[in-house]
């Protein structure tokens, strides 16, 4: 399992624990809310990389992301958006008070 799988698995779980949407339901349906709501952030994540990434650098992004080498495009995206890491903590924390105020 990578790291972005565990570190996003983590952060959904907490959500769900908080907004207590977990407490006695079936684990089929505890299962289905995880890959929703994975699927939610990761969406957002997503959207967030390619609002800062340089328009004339979409096509080379889209490249990178089909070759499927997750390594290269970590370092192709920390490379183009040097604060990469502070744009997708931004993205959580404000994903995490939307979803726990709704």
């Amino acid at each position: 399992m990578n790291q972005k799988y565990e570190m996003l698995n983590e952060f959904v779980t907490r959500l769900l624990q908080e907004k207590g949407i977990l407490e006695g339901q079936d684990p089929e349906v505890q299962k289905q809310l995880r890959l929703d709501l994975y699927e939610r952030v990761e969406d957002r994540l997503n959207a967030a990389i390619l609002r800062e990434l340089p328009e004339d650098e979409l096509k080379t992004f889209e490249k990178k992301l089909e070759a499927g080498n997750d390594k290269e495009l970590q370092e192709y995206l920390r490379e183009k958006i040097p604060d990469l890491d502070q744009v997708l903590a931004a993205e959580l924390v404000n994903f995490r008070a939307i979803y726990l105020n709704a």
